[in-house]
């Protein structure tokens, strides 16, 4: 794991249209020389969907699809689960950032890998619930709130200042 030092593995959450994809893209970028990965808990459900023919479209109706899909196959085979697990232990990334909903996964990765929580919050943005894992976003006691309420500049300086508090970690400094 973390071939190029120590992987850090950082567990974002946000209710949908707050930031997360954002400002990970922004850490990414502004990535202190420590290497990024991005996944996702819910990437493998979408590739199944896909297999299905989802096209690719975030409506209401398609996210709670995807979201008792992604029921399904954690209660049955907890693939979402085993799959993260896998791309976590393959990544050669010192920090790799993971969107995941449900508190119970959250939770679960945070034990597995020691992994830092992130809720992603922007009071702009309406909280829409089309599925239950959206209702859970703020049922979770994460480590570090990032407030997106202004712009975009602001959200990188936020970024910014993260991915410098990861590389101290990274480093063994806190």
């Amino acid at each position: 794991m973390g071939g190029y030092g120590v992987l850090i593995i950082v567990i974002v959450n946000g209710y949908p249209k707050v930031g997360k994809t954002t400002f990970e893209k922004l850490c990414k970028k502004n990535n202190c020389n420590l290497s990024v990965d991005i996944f996702s808990t819910i990437d493998c459900i979408k590739d199944l969907a896909k297999i299905c023919g989802w096209n690719g479209e975030k409506t209401p109706e398609h996210r709670r699809a995807l979201s008792e899909l992604k029921d399904f196959t954690s209660e049955v085979y907890d693939y979402p689960f085993k799959n993260i697990c896998e791309k976590i232990t393959n990544s050669k990334a010192n920090v790799c950032f993971i969107d995941s909903r449900e508190p119970s996964d959250i939770d679960r990765i945070k034990k597995q890998f020691n992994a830092i929580t992130v809720l992603i919050d922007n009071p702009n943005i309406e909280e829409k619930f089309s599925n239950h894992a959206d209702s859970n976003v703020k049922s979770y006691n994460y480590d570090i709130t990032i407030m997106n309420d202004e712009d975009i500049y602001k959200l990188e300086l936020l970024s910014i200042a993260f991915m410098k508090l990861i590389q101290k970690k990274e480093r063994g400094i806190i």
